[in-house]
């Protein structure tokens, strides 16, 4: 997420379209909280289920076992637990927390790839 310009995203995401957030622990572009802080105000303008959460850590220098980089358990490791720890500070109860982990990482991805049309 390079640029987490609120009115460009709540534009995207009125279209009916998802979002791809990625960039997680690459704090060259932006520090975490704000990726945290537009991620909760997504979800409180009601689009939590059209939000999928991408890792971005796809070159050598990112993997754990070249370089140290972060690694592909950065994201389940580090970022998730952060996450719902600020979610639970904005005073979201921990059966919400919960239910918008699971869209992110589950629901929401699983109704991205069915692309089939409904009978």
């Amino acid at each position: 997420m390079r640029n987490p310009d609120w009115w460009l995203h709540k534009t995207i995401v009125e279209t009916g379209a998802f979002l791809c957030c990625d960039g997680f622990s690459k704090i060259k572009y932006h520090p975490e909280s704000v990726r945290i802080d537009l991620l909760i105000k997504l979800i409180e303008a009601g689009y939590q289920r059209q939000i999928l959460i991408g890792g971005d850590l796809a070159r050598r220098s990112d993997l754990t076992s070249y370089t140290g980089g972060p690694g592909l358990g950065y994201i389940a490791g580090k970022w998730l637990p952060r996450f719902r720890l600020e979610l639970s500070e904005h005073g979201y109860p921990e059966k919400q927390v919960a239910e918008i982990c699971a869209d992110f990482f589950i629901n929401n991805p699983a109704g991205y790839f069915n692309m089939t049309k409904p009978y």
